[in-house]
């Protein structure tokens, strides 16, 4: 996401501890004692800079590339910059209490900052316990957690979000353990929090809870699948949430003190065939694991009068997809909704304390990865629109009294920014409460409205190479500490073209085959930008883009000249590929209400639809007669004739949401298989029809939902996405309002 670099402190007064800053002035004034300090410009412009990250930790490079305005200084410099600083507010390194030094890493103002105007206080947030006294937090998770601040993963420039009252945003670390904790839920009395988390490794990701001002931790399941999203009973004895198991996504309840566990849905009787037991519960969900069974059953809420809890499913062969009551009693189970054709309802949360009532949801389309939030009746079925064209919606919650709703956005695709966002009903709209930034997800409120907890994510992936005559050996070719993915091998085999958000937003990067000479590409600085693919000849990048927020594709050559715009339609145009001979673009078009895959002469002219039931991420076949897809959504691969017939299914892989995680090469078809989301492995599919071997175990997962594979033009070198460290804490926000 793009950084608001804007200084508002420089152009008011403020305060840090017991000093009056007066940036205009180049002048330090002591509140009582000393007289005035003047200090040089850049070292003010430090001082500012620091001042509006308030208790971040800031690594050297980007307080350099801030203050210096990207200019080359070296470390000694802002060192110098820092002492004069230091020298003229009478601070000790040692023994800071203005500004503290992260070992190897940069620097953090962790002294108050107040400002001037009208007396009002600084909008920034309480600085963070320097010391934990968690028995089981490591050093890793320390450095880990730090790491994630220092890269600039937090981005608390609220100016876009003026606050009316006196009271200063405060934000503070709920949880700062090793490796993931997600999906906060506060207890009905507000006491405690729940939440998941990975744990040790020991054992699977299981459901746990913490009193808001203690650190014990208490494990509530321990089983070796994954268990995620609880949520509460209303009387606060209860917790439900969802166990991801090897072959489906299930819903258990279990007490607030731990103990024996119980399985609501499904049930053998839910099947429709308690004489088959699990396997026709299996048949009956149908549904894939991992991340993508996550998403295919959402658990929403515990109904006011605790009899009944609502979900989102994706459905199964005997019952169509929406949001779903189930009771908690007799554990019947009723529709409350129906979702529209290549549409997925999702967070269905109670309005107003009504069981009976109505309820709020967000859905999903499944083509142009939107999403809209509405109000939807439980008498007779009427949707009221709050508000659509959203960016993917990641979490909502709705205040106790229905007043309020808040979400996450998790990217720029649509009319607003990433970042935590609240509505207020009945017809307000919407506003940022915390910054634009998309890895904020999981927003909950506290009973009484006054704390809002949420899950800070923190992924750095990377591009990884593979020689498949030596599969044991991997090298990291393209890296950095933001999100690099979707690699794309030039036909030479000597470049690489990628997306990358290093410089703050998603764009076309190229580099040398060995990740050296990074050099950017494209610079629409906003809307997501990504997918790039060579073109046979090597002297066209095709990708796609929103500059004006719907999807196109583009053309630009590797010497970064002004991209040419290929499709401009009033449709989502994504996934470019090309044809063997250059002359076509295939590519993903939801022009036909449904995403098919289209082609169109790279040189300009009318496009061709391709497939007629459904078509996604496409490339040609290497004798150039076979065209071969995914299918957004579904799992496989297919392939048709490129002169005309039905499509056939090819492979059962990918999984559904790896739609980028496969690459076509003379001999047949590499494919991820993410059935183990911590283990996946490359496999290769031949053309002849034998049998089907694995060439690569990957040791970590891959980012879902992102082009991730390329093959060279001998078959033996394979680049691949890796998240190589993944992070994130829960963090309780006070005066968000």
């Amino acid at each position: 996401m793009p950084v608001n670099c804007a200084h508002p402190l420089s152009q008011s007064g403020f305060r840090i501890a017991d000093f009056k800053v007066e940036p205009e002035l180049n002048k330090l004034a002591p509140i009582s004692g000393p007289p005035d300090v003047r200090i040089e410009p850049r070292v003010m412009k430090l001082l500012v800079f620091l001042a509006e990250h308030g208790g971040q930790a800031l690594t050297k490079e980007r307080i350099i590339s801030a203050v210096w305005d990207g200019a080359f200084v070296s470390d000694d410099v802002l060192k110098q910059a820092v002492s004069a600083l230091r020298k003229a507010l009478g601070d000790d390194p040692k023994s800071p209490r203005f500004i503290e030094t992260i070992p190897r890493r940069g620097y953090r103002l962790i002294a108050p900052v107040t400002r001037q105007l009208d007396s009002r206080p600084l909008r920034g947030r309480a600085a963070p316990e320097t010391e934990r006294t968690r028995p089981k937090l490591r050093l890793g998770s320390v450095l880990a957690v730090l790491g994630a601040l220092a890269l600039g993963s937090w981005h608390f420039d609220l100016m876009t979000a003026p606050r009316p009252d006196s009271l200063p945003l405060q934000i503070r670390p709920l949880t700062s353990l090793p490796g993931h904790e997600g999906h906060p839920a506060f207890s009905p009395d507000g006491s405690r929090i729940a939440f998941d988390w990975e744990g040790d490794g020991s054992r699977g990701q299981g459901i746990y809870v913490k009193l808001i001002d203690d650190e014990k931790l208490l494990r509530l399941t321990d089983d070796e699948a994954v268990d995620c999203c609880p949520i509460w009973s209303p009387d606060g004895t209860r917790l439900a949430f969802v166990r991801l198991l090897p072959e489906q996504a299930a819903i258990y309840e279990v007490s607030a003190l731990g103990g024996a566990e119980r399985r609501l849905f499904p049930t053998s009787d839910s099947s429709g065939d308690s004489r088959e037991g699990d396997a026709a519960v299996r048949s009956e969900m149908d549904t894939p694991s991992g991340a993508f069974a996550r998403q295919r059953l959402r658990l929403g809420d515990w109904s006011p009068d605790g009899r009944s809890l609502s979900f989102a499913w994706m459905g199964s062969r005997r019952h169509p997809p929406g949001i779903y009551l189930l009771s908690t009693a007799d554990l019947s189970l009723r529709q409350a909704s129906t979702s529209p054709p290549q549409s997925f309802d999702l967070f269905p949360r109670f309005l107003g304390g009504s069981s009976k009532g109505s309820f709020v949801a967000s859905r999903l389309s499944l083509d142009s990865y939107s999403s809209d939030l509405h109000i939807r009746s439980m008498h007779d079925g009427a949707i009221r629109p709050l508000i659509t064209d959203q960016p993917a919606i990641c979490g909502l919650d709705v205040s106790a009294d229905g007043s309020e709703i808040v979400f996450s956005s998790s990217s720029s695709a649509g009319k607003r920014d990433p970042g935590l966002w609240i509505l207020r009903l009945p017809e307000g709209e919407p506003q940022r409460i915390l910054p634009a930034a998309s890895n904020l997800r999981w927003p909950t409120l506290s009973p009484d409205g006054r704390l809002l907890a949420y899950s800070h994510h923190y992924d750095d992936t990377n591009i990884w190479a593979v020689r498949l005559d030596r599969p044991q050996r991997r090298t990291r070719i393209v890296a950095s500490t933001r999100l690099d993915t979707g690699p794309a091998l030039a036909p030479d085999g000597e470049r690489i073209a990628f997306e990358s958000n290093r410089s703050g937003t998603a764009e076309i990067w190229i580099s040398d085959r060995d990740g050296g000479n990074a050099a950017q590409l494209t610079r629409f600085g906003g809307p997501h930008t990504g997918t790039p693919r060579w073109s046979p000849a090597g002297d066209l990048i095709a990708f796609d883009s929103r500059p004006r927020g719907r999807a196109d594709i583009f053309l630009i050559s590797p010497d970064g000249k002004r991209p040419r715009r290929l499709t401009d339609d009033q449709s989502d145009d994504v996934v470019p590929s090309w044809s063997r001979d250059g002359r076509w673009v295939y590519f993903a078009s939801n022009r036909s209400g449904r995403y098919e895959v289209w082609k169109k002469p790279a040189a300009g002219g009318n496009p061709v639809q391709l497939t007629r039931q459904g078509g996604f991420a496409a490339f040609e076949g290497p004798e150039g007669k076979h065209l071969y897809f995914t299918r957004n959504g579904l799992s496989g691969l297919w392939r048709m004739p490129l002169a005309g017939g039905e499509a056939e299914r090819f492979s059962h892989l990918p999984q559904p949401g790896y739609w980028g995680y496969w690459s076509v090469s003379s001999q047949g078809i590499f494919v991820l298989d993410a059935s183990i989301e911590s283990r996946p492995s490359i496999e290769f599919v031949p053309f002849s029809g034998t049998e089907v071997r694995t060439v690569a175990v990957l040791r970590k997962k891959v980012p879902i939902a992102y082009p991730g594979m390329t093959i060279s033009a001998d078959g033996n070198l394979l680049l691949f996405n890796r998240v190589d460290v993944a992070q994130s804490d829960i963090l309780v926000a006070e005066n968000f309002r």
